[in-house]
């Protein structure tokens, strides 16, 4: 892995080191139902937060995880690694050159605008007007269309399934930006005002 960024490693002996890749794994026993069934714990930070998130998109799909380091192995010996190669700026500078096209090959959730849409007409037919379901702003402190700046969240979490599932308008909630990073940050709750005391 180290060889992967070579002048970070070159710079940084704990980059990317055993002790590392140890504790990274250990956050993903924390997870990991063959431990946890076993009283193996693991590392406590690894319940929540990022390695919570890559596990249950990824834990049930182990074909998945196979191709998808396949493919990353494969462009690592073909020395494609200009996506990759993120970390060799040097991290005292102040500046740093931007906007390079490069390809980038990743994976996302399809979702679908026209139920976004629908959503927020839904919403302002019953209140005429629209706002976040968690704070109730309206976004009215902007200059700009209300519906372009917010956001749709569901509920029940697409990277939890591992094939296509049925969304319904009930299974949606409008959410401002910051509502909805909180509630990701917090693992998805199903109740947007759970997070807010």
């Amino acid at each position: 892995m180290r060889s992967l960024h070579p002048a970070e490693a070159s710079q940084d002996p704990a980059f990317r080191n055993e002790n590392g890749v140890y504790l990274r794994l250990m956050n993903f026993r924390a997870v990991d139902p063959y431990w946890t069934s076993q009283g193996k714990v693991g590392m406590t930070s690894g319940k929540t937060g990022k390695c919570k998130e890559i596990w249950e998109e990824f834990g049930g799909s182990p074909e998945l995880v196979f191709e998808l380091a396949a493919q990353i192995k494969s462009e690592v010996e073909l020395g494609d690694t200009a996506s990759i190669d993120l970390f060799s700026q040097d991290k005292n500078q102040e500046s740093v050159q931007e906007g390079k096209w490069i390809l980038t090959k990743h994976y996302r959730r399809e979702r679908s605008p026209a139920l976004r849409n629908k959503k927020l007409k839904e919403q302002f037919n019953k209140k005429g007007f629209n706002y976040c379901e968690a704070c109730n702003q309206d976004g009215s402190i902007y200059n700009c269309a209300t519906e372009k700046i917010l956001e749709v969240h569901h509920t029940v979490p697409l990277h939890k399934n591992h094939s296509e599932v049925e969304t319904k308008l009930s299974d949606l909630l409008i959410l401002c930006a910051n509502c909805h990073r909180a509630i990701h940050a917090e693992g998805s709750p199903s109740d947007a005002k759970a997070i807010f005391c």
